[in-house]
């Protein structure tokens, strides 16, 4: 009996000592802060796996994937032609025989996102990085990439896209590099043809601002040339050219008659000129219509501005040309701003057709007009038609991002029409003086087109009709040619809608004879007629010059004073 007392006596010590052990082993255990999960003590104990009963958070993503830096704003057949090195580059070898339906191509913006619960992504770019200047975009839950065009050459964007979700917002930024190869061609809704003037270094160093001038194709149907009529600015460009470009100006280069008579631009807020001219050799031949062009681009309030013709190809080739010759870009450059219409839907230009005739202009240019560059040869060439230092001056200031210099105040202008058929011209009395205006604009009557003004200047003058200067005098306020006719010079009626210069010197030689003298231009237009003088014939201290027209071969004429 004792021996069994002593053994439960033992097996209750043991159980006791090993409870204490036990709370003891759970007093002095690693706290839950401080413990890396699944680590034991034992390099050989696996430990415990923190996922066997709940997988990991997914972690948010929102990222900006493209596009990459050098991106092109063109399409590759474009960029192919614009890289090609060698003498031997030939634009038809890149561009087929009639022309791309455009140049341009897009750039897309991407992103991914694996987000819940998003509304929409909204897609902002541009170039300042507090994106105070950014285009904005809104595209669908769904959409991962959004098309973008007309972006600035050689230039850094900055690009966010957010996602706009219950939960709150989340953005993602990044920034790309545009090209600085080749030009910026645009994406306009309903046009063709439409590229940037600027963009490009000059000899200078300098490189030419973007975004003042856009050269390219029709905004409205051209009356005598119906090929692609389907080629109008819509709705989409003319929000775009107003509200995104900020379009001033619209500089015509077709006859009013060309553009079926529009009297306002079809870009909203534009105001619409008319600058009637033609392409490439006709720079030298109708020199006045090249001076109010240039003149006009002198004038900083008309930018941002639209020079187009109807392809936007020869006349606007032209005058790009020129512009940019004169701010010292290239001459390879030149000639590829030229050649790219061959991408556009109005087919090829090659500098070496002889249909379109660039290279004898672009050859008379280098011949004919004194100086060391291109540039400089330019420049004189506008100087030769009556351009002015000045306006030289502020063309290639307003293309360089610099000051300009004031102009002097625009001369006035008079309009003649049915309710106006005279006007009398103050300060140009007496004989032997010099007679200088410029005709704005003709329109003639129905069924005639070949004039019918009278310029005067006290009992002598002329009358302009039928393509000829004819003399005409000034009997008793009645005025009419002589009952035998006398030609002075002849001239083609059409180029006074492009505000050629006339000039008519008129002066008593003695008792008996006057000598009547025309100028266009400040060059001779021909012959000096001696004429007997009339009997009633106003003294000179009461002659006046006026200009009279005959309103049943004209309709209207617009003369600018000065």
């Amino acid at each position: 009996m004792k021996k069994f007392l002593i053994f439960l006596l033992s097996l209750v010590f043991l159980f006791s000592c090993s409870a204490f052990a036990v709370g003891c082993k759970e007093k002095t255990k690693t706290p839950a802060s401080t413990e890396e999960p699944g680590k034991t003590d034992d390099p050989s104990d696996p430990g415990e796996d923190p996922g066997d009963d709940d997988d990991p958070p997914v972690v948010e993503k929102l990222e900006i994937t493209g596009p990459e830096d050098g991106v092109y704003g063109y399409t590759q057949k474009l960029r192919n032609y614009l890289t090609a090195t060698g003498d031997d580059v030939k634009v038809s070898d890149y561009a087929t025989e009639s022309g791309e339906d455009e140049a341009y191509d897009k750039i897309q913006i991407k992103w991914e996102s694996n987000l819940e619960n998003v509304e929409e992504y909204e897609i902002e770019f541009g170039l300042k990085d507090d994106f105070s200047d950014a285009e904005k975009q809104t595209m669908s839950a769904t959409s991962r990439k959004l098309n973008v065009y007309n972006l600035y050459k050689d230039s850094t964007y900055n690009v966010r896209v957010t996602a706009v979700r219950k939960a709150g917002n989340k953005s993602a930024t990044a920034t790309f590099k545009t090209t600085d190869i080749g030009p910026r061609v645009m994406k306009i809704g309903g046009l063709c043809n439409v590229r940037d003037l600027g963009g490009y270094k000059t000899e200078s160093g300098k490189t030419t601002v973007q975004g003042k001038i856009f050269r390219g194709g029709q905004l409205s149907q051209n009356a005598n040339w119906s090929v692609y009529d389907n080629i109008v600015l819509n709705a989409a460009g003319k929000k775009y050219m107003s509200e995104v470009l900020g379009v001033k100006t619209d500089f015509d280069l077709r006859s009013q008659a060309e553009n079926k008579g529009l009297t306002e631009s079809p870009i909203p807020n534009a105001r619409l000129e008319y600058y009637n001219v033609g392409g490439y050799l006709s720079a030298f031949t109708d020199a006045a219509g090249y001076k109010k062009v240039f003149s006009a681009l002198a004038d900083e309030t008309r930018y941002p501005v639209y020079i187009h013709c109807t392809g936007g190809a020869d006349r606007t080739g032209t005058v790009s040309f020129l512009i940019n010759a004169l701010l010292g870009v290239d001459e390879k450059t030149l000639i590829q701003d030229y050649e790219i219409t061959s991408f556009s839907a109005f087919g090829m230009r090659n500098k070496e057709s002889t249909t379109y005739q660039f290279t004898p202009f672009m050859n008379k240019l280098k011949s004919d007009y004194k100086g060391d560059t291109l540039s400089k040869k330019v420049e004189n060439y506008f100087l030769s038609i009556g351009v002015t230092e000045t306006e030289i001056y502020n063309v290639k200031a307003i293309m360089f991002g610099e000051p300009t210099r004031d102009l002097p105040a625009p001369p006035e202008t008079v309009t003649l029409d049915s309710d106006n058929l005279t006007y009398t011209y103050d300060g140009v009395a007496g004989y032997g003086k010099t007679f200088n205006f410029d005709v704005q604009s003709l329109t003639y009557a129905d069924g005639n087109n070949d004039g019918g003004t009278y310029f005067m200047i006290g009992s002598y003058g002329v009358y302009f009709r039928g393509g000829l200067f004819r003399l005409a005098y000034n009997n008793g306020g009645v005025f009419a040619e002589p009952a035998k006719r006398v030609e002075l010079s002849t001239y083609d009626h059409t180029k006074f809608n492009a505000g050629v210069k006339l000039g008519i010197e008129i002066t008593i030689k003695n008792e008996t004879t006057v000598t009547i003298k025309l100028y266009i231009n400040g060059e001779s237009l021909g012959q000096e007629v001696d004429v007997a003088r009339l009997t009633d014939e106003i003294s000179s201290d009461e002659a006046n010059a006026v200009v009279r027209i005959n309103q049943s071969y004209v309709k209207e004429i617009v003369l600018i004073k000065g």
